[in-house]
C-alpha cells in the first residue's frame, strides 16, 4: 500500500478505491478496501454512499474473479463478499455515526442491486457486514443507528426481500 501511495496510485478523490488482497490466502487480515474520501471536511453521506457502492462493487467482482481462478473455472457456490468497516467519516470527516452507518449500508444495497442487474448475484453477494470501532461511545451510537435502520424504507424493503 505504501508503494502505491508513493507512486500517486492511492485513492484520494471520491469514487476511487483500491482493493488489496493478502497474498497468503489463509492470512489475516484477508485484505483491505481503501476508499477515496475527497478533501478533508468535504465528505457527505451521499458521497460516501456513492463511493462505497462503487468500491464494494469492485470488491465483489474481484472476489468472484479470484474464486473462479482458484476453482479453475468450475462453477460453485456463490462467493461471500463480506467485509468489516470502520465508521467512515466520523472523525475529521464530519459525519455523524448514524450517517456513516446508513451510507455504508446504502452502498452495500446499491452494490448488490448492481450485481443482480448484471446477473452476478448467483456468483457473488455482499451478505455480511461487520462494523468495528475503537471508542465505546461511538460503538454504542453505531448499535443504536443500526436499530434505526429498520425504519429506512429502502433498506427495510431490501432486507425483507432477501431470505
Amino acid at each position: 500500500m505504501s508503494r502505491r501511495e508513493a507512486l500517486g496510485l492511492y485513492p484520494g478523490s471520491l469514487l476511487t478505491s483500491e482493493i488489496f488482497f493478502n497474498p497468503d490466502p489463509d492470512g489475516t487480515p484477508a485484505g483491505a478496501i481503501v476508499v477515496g474520501l475527497g478533501p478533508v471536511g468535504g465528505l457527505t453521506a451521499t458521497s460516501l454512499r456513492r463511493t462505497m457502492a462503487q468500491a464494494l462493487l469492485e470488491y465483489a467482482v474481484a472476489k468472484a474473479e479470484r474464486s473462479q481462478e482458484c476453482s479453475q473455472g468450475e462453477p460453485g457456490a456463490a462467493v461471500s463478499a463480506s467485509f468489516t468497516s470502520l465508521l467512515i467519516g466520523t472523525g475529521a470527516g464530519g459525519l455523524s455515526v448514524e450517517d456513516s452507518v446508513t451510507a455504508i449500508l446504502h452502498g452495500v444495497h446499491r452494490a448488490n442491486l448492481a450485481l443482480e442487474q448484471a446477473k452476478l448475484e448467483r456468483q457473488v453477494r455482499i451478505d455480511r457486514i461487520e462494523f468495528i470501532e475503537l471508542w465505546q461511545d461511538r460503538a454504542i451510537q453505531a448499535v443504536r443507528a443500526l436499530g434505526r435502520v429498520a425504519f429506512d424504507p429502502e433498506l427495510r424493503a431490501a432486507s425483507a426481500a432477501k431470505p
